[in-house]
């Protein structure tokens, strides 16, 4: 199994899992190919199930069509999700001083719609703002965790430490 996580030498970078990739690539086009199948055919059903079969079909469509099209278009361009480098987290244009981290999440979330697809990183800096770091549900919760506490909590605030350790489930007191 290969890691997430590859190490360069200006920091750390996170990288889609192909396993996953491929896993959310043949879903997404399994579910969209069956929701064009539900449209094409919509139209040879009576009025009430071909409206029905008509707004399910289109729905599936955008909405695993967007999943397929948003994967195809994170492998083609073959760059790290987001990165830690120089004490930033990094994302394109956003950036966070990884001592200005307050709370960190892994996971679904409502802040955001795609928050509800696919599971972020989500940060709060101590000036209250919230970042958002996408996995596209291509990067295991054991690499985000290694991430977290190897790259990320040394350099966090104290809280901040703390509110991860409570959140996966280990207490402070009892770590070695």
């Amino acid at each position: 199994m290969s890691s997430n996580l590859r190490e360069t030498e200006h920091g750390v970078e996170v990288i889609p899992s192909k396993y996953e990739a491929g896993c959310l690539i043949t879903g997404a086009g399994f579910m969209f190919a069956a929701s064009a199948v539900v449209l094409f055919f919509a139209r040879d059903f009576n009025i009430v199930k071909g409206i029905l079969a008509a707004v399910v079909g289109l729905t599936g469509t955008i909405f695993f069509g967007g999943a397929l099209v948003q994967a195809l278009i994170i492998l083609a361009g073959r760059r790290p999700l987001f990165e830690i480098r120089g004490g930033f987290l990094r994302r394109k244009e956003r950036e966070v001083a990884l001592s200005d981290i307050d709370e960190i999440t892994f996971g679904w979330h409502v802040y955001r719609p795609t928050g509800m697809v696919f599971a972020d990183l989500v940060v709060r800096t101590v000036q209250n703002r919230r970042y958002f770091f996408n996995t596209y549900n291509m990067v295991s919760e054991k690499e985000i965790d290694k991430l977290v506490r190897v790259y990320i909590l040394p350099y966090a605030t104290a809280a901040c430490r703390k509110k991860w350790e409570e959140q996966a489930g280990i207490s402070p007191e009892s770590r070695p």
